[in-house]
């Protein structure tokens, strides 16, 4: 199955992805490829970036919905965050 590949990127420019940390949670934050608002990732990640299930973009008038994977993912898995 083709993946949607987002770049990893300390800024915030749409088809990206970032970590973000507070004490010992981890977490992903992406700008949508198609709005460029950005929202934090929920889903678990694999450790060679593949995100399951898919991503939606939460904001209100974008339908953005894919697959992806995030490119030089540090090699690490995370479990959705609840």
């Amino acid at each position: 199955m083709a993946r949607a590949l987002l770049e990893q990127s300390i800024g915030r420019e749409p088809g990206t992805w970032r970590l973000w940390s507070m004490g010992k949670r981890v977490g992903v934050i992406i700008a949508c490829p198609r709005c460029g608002r950005e929202s934090t990732l929920v889903h678990e990640v694999r450790l060679n970036g593949d995100v399951e299930p898919s991503a939606v973009c939460p904001h209100q008038g974008c339908d953005w919905h894919e697959f992806i994977q995030l490119l030089d993912w540090p090699g690490m898995h995370l479990h959705r965050l609840t």
